[in-house]
C-alpha cells in the first residue's frame, strides 16, 4: 500500500467532515496535500476531528473570504444562543439578539487571524466574553441616555420639594387658577399612596414629616415620590407634544 493510500483515512475524515459541516470551500481546501499533512500532526495529538477542521481552516481565513464566510456561519447558530443567554428576556426587549451578534462579528472579524484557535470550546468561549462586554457596554450607553433624559424631564417641572422648604407655602400661591386644574386632574389619577405623598410635598412637609404622617418608612416615602414625580414628568411630555400638534 502506498504512502498516501495509508493517509486516506485520515484526511477523508476531515473532507467529509468539512463537507458536511462547513461547506464546498471548506471540503475542497481540507483535500488539499498541505491541509492533509496538517491534519495528520494534529490527529497525532489526539484532536477531534471537528477541532482539526476548524484549525486548520481558522489559520487560512486571511487569504480565503469563502473559507472565512463559512467559518463563521458554522459558528452562528451557537454565538446567537449565547447572545440570547447574555441579553436574558428582560434586555432583549431593548436589544436585538441577531444585532447583537452581528456588532461582535464585526468588530472581531478584522483581528480573528491574530486569535489562536485551539478547540471549538475554547473559541466559543472568547466570543461569549466579546458578547457578555458588548451587552455591558451597550447597557452602559442605555444608562447615560436615560439619565439625560430624566434630567431633560426633570427641567420641564418645579422643584415641588425645594419650594416647599423655601416658605412652606401651598402650591395655590405658586401657580396659576388653570395650572391648578391641570394638576388636579394628574393627581385625581394616581394611585392613592402616591396622591397622598405628592399633596403633603406640596404642602410642604419634609419627607421625615411624610413618614411620620402616613406611618411609611423613609425608604417608602422616598419611593413614592419619586413615582409620582415620574407620572407627573410623563404628564407634562404628552401635554408638550400635544401642543406642538396643535401649532399651525
Amino acid at each position: 500500500m502506498s504512502g498516501n493510500a495509508e493517509q486516506d483515512p485520515i484526511s477523508t475524515a476531515e473532507v467529509q467532515w468539512a463537507g458536511c459541516w462547513l461547506g464546498p470551500a471548506s471540503e475542497e481546501f481540507l483535500a488539499r496535500e498541505e491541509s492533509r499533512k496538517q491534519a495528520e500532526t494534529l490527529n497525532r495529538k489526539g484532536l477531534a476531528t471537528e477541532d482539526i477542521c476548524l484549525g486548520i481552516v481558522h489559520r487560512a481565513l486571511p487569504e480565503h473570504p469563502a473559507l472565512q464566510e463559512e467559518f463563521v456561519q458554522y459558528f452562528m447558530a451557537s454565538v446567537l444562543k449565547l447572545g440570547k443567554r447574555q441579553l436574558g428576556f428582560g434586555l432583549r426587549r431593548l436589544m436585538d439578539t441577531v444585532d447583537l451578534v452581528q456588532s461582535v462579528w464585526e468588530d472581531f472579524l478584522p483581528e480573528i487571524h491574530s486569535v489562536r484557535f485551539e478547540t471549538k470550546s475554547s473559541f466559543l468561549a472568547l466570543l461569549a466574553f466579546r458578547l457578555r462586554w458588548k451587552v455591558t457596554d451597550r447597557m452602559r450607553y442605555l444608562q447615560r441616555q436615560r439619565r439625560r433624559e430624566d434630567l431633560r424631564m426633570e427641567s420641564d417641572i418645579p422643584d415641588w420639594e425645594s419650594m416647599a422648604r423655601a416658605d412652606k407655602a401651598p402650591l395655590a400661591a405658586l401657580v396659576q387658577r388653570e395650572e391648578l386644574a391641570q394638576w388636579a386632574s394628574v393627581l385625581s389619577s394616581m394611585p392613592d399612596p402616591e396622591r397622598k405623598i405628592l399633596n403633603l410635598q406640596l404642602e410642604g412637609y419634609s419627607r421625615q414629616e411624610m413618614s411620620t404622617q402616613l406611618g411609611f418608612s423613609l425608604e417608602e416615602v422616598a419611593r413614592l415620590v419619586k413615582r409620582a414625580q415620574r407620572r407627573l414628568r410623563a404628564h407634562l411630555k404628552q401635554g408638550h407634544q400635544a401642543e406642538a400638534e396643535d401649532l399651525p
